[in-house]
């Protein structure tokens, strides 16, 4: 016989058992031992909690530690706390298994999470003046980012993200609000795939001034080439002299220029305003000019769209503005008309200086040349100069007529200072 009153209780059904959100984004592989916490069920009858690698096959559950409140049998206790050590554990699924007194496991899956994403270049800079402009970002998980905003409002600045570019770089689109001011220090709030609470990068971004920018160029080039130039050419070999209107460079700015074909760069040039040495100059004409002398043949091959931009330590590179396109043209030092014919109605010419090999074609006029048949032979004692036999139409327009030469691949001859 039992005196008093016996209370029969049915056991939970822990179908519905789950992890809380806070308990999710705490299991992340390697991190150690992870408190974690079971709601959505009574687990009063609760007695053995298992984890299960579903990858490992033949490997049996790892016991895992838990308490009740209220200790087993103890009343209704809708939630259940554990401690799971991730230190072996990789990324993925685990089954987490809960045995009542009963004897059957009950299995509620559970994810480990990679490590979080970690924000290697901050703070990235972003430039008053500017109010859209893109930034990479460096670091680790960025994969896994799905959205990223303002930890401190959004009234400074808006993110838009670009796609994955593995998982150590992604573009973002930042656009300064107008309530951004220099010297601020932003945080971001990123929200990661399978975490329920965004994470934050502290100071992830500083506003600091406007780039430095190149406004005009304006260029003066030697008065003694004996070959003509067209319209936006730089000789090779000479020394060309520009002005660069510019603004918001720093008196140490870095002033940098090649091809905007890296094939055709030999060395590039980069050197800092007030600097002045044998391959160039550049300094300060105005405070909002700079005055910039070097050889165009020096940084690129003929045919290279030379560029320069200037950049300041902290409020980085300007947008490259063109300078013009390295020629290179022969040196055409004399000129003379023999009286040997070649051909009907044409005779022979010598022509004396250096890289004469470029020229493909001469004539009295810019329309109609002569192929160049002949090879320059180099003159015996004097280094790199050259002779070239070439053949010219007879008679030439008028007395002292200038010569025109073709370079190899033009449609079009070029005036040069030689006469007959």
């Amino acid at each position: 016989p039992v005196g008093g009153v016996i209370h029969v209780h049915a056991l939970s059904d822990l179908a519905a058992a789950r992890l809380t959100p806070e308990s999710r984004d705490r299991l992340i592989a390697g991190e150690g031992k992870v408190a974690i916490e079971l709601t959505g069920a009574d687990f009063e009858f609760v007695q053995k909690l298992t984890l299960k690698n579903p990858r490992e096959r033949y490997a049996a559950p790892a016991p895992v530690n838990f308490t009740l409140p209220s200790g087993l049998r103890g009343g209704a206790q809708p939630k259940l706390e554990a401690e799971i050590d991730t230190r072996e554990l990789a990324a993925g699924d685990y089954k987490l298994q809960l045995t009542q007194v009963d004897g059957k496991a009950h299995e509620t899956t559970l994810k480990v999470l990679p490590p979080v994403p970690q924000l290697g270049n901050s703070p990235v800079r972003l430039n008053l003046g500017e109010r859209t402009q893109r930034v990479t970002l460096h670091g680790t998980g960025l994969s896994r980012v799905l959205r990223i905003g303002m930890d401190d409002g959004p009234q400074k600045i808006q993110i838009k993200l670009g796609p994955p570019a593995g998982d150590s770089q992604r573009d973002i689109t930042a656009t300064l609000g107008d309530h951004a001011r220099k010297d601020d220090q932003l945080s971001f709030r990123a929200t990661v795939e399978n975490m329920d609470a965004p994470i934050v990068w502290k100071d992830a971004a500083e506003v600091v001034g406007p780039r430095p920018r190149i406004d005009h160029v304006r260029t003066s080039l030697p008065s003694d080439l004996e070959v003509g130039l067209r319209a936006g050419e730089l000789p090779s070999g000479a020394f060309v002299s520009f002005v660069l209107d510019a603004r918001d460079f720093a008196p140490s700015a870095t002033l940098s220029i090649a091809c905007a074909s890296q094939n055709l760069t030999l060395h590039p040039l980069n050197i800092h305003v007030g600097e002045q040495n044998a391959g160039a100059t550049l300094r300060r004409a105005t405070p909002e000019s700079l005055f910039l002398s070097f050889d165009p043949g020096a940084v690129g091959q003929s045919g290279c769209k030379l560029e320069a931009s200037l950049e300041n330590e902290i409020e980085g590179r300007s947008d490259a503005k063109p300078l013009g396109v390295v020629v290179r043209l022969p040196r055409i030092e004399s000129f003379q008309l023999t009286d040997e014919k070649a051909g009907a109605t044409n005779y022979a010419a010598i022509l004396r200086g250096k890289d004469l090999e470029l020229i493909a074609k001469a004539g009295w006029d810019d329309k109609i040349g002569v192929v160049v048949e002949a090879l320059p032979v180099p003159i015996a004692g004097e280094t790199m100069r050259q002779s070239l036999r070439i053949a010219l139409q007879w008679p030439a327009p008028e007395p002292h007529a200038p010569l025109y030469i073709w370079l190899r691949g033009e449609t079009a001859g070029r005036p040069t200072d030689a006469k007959f």
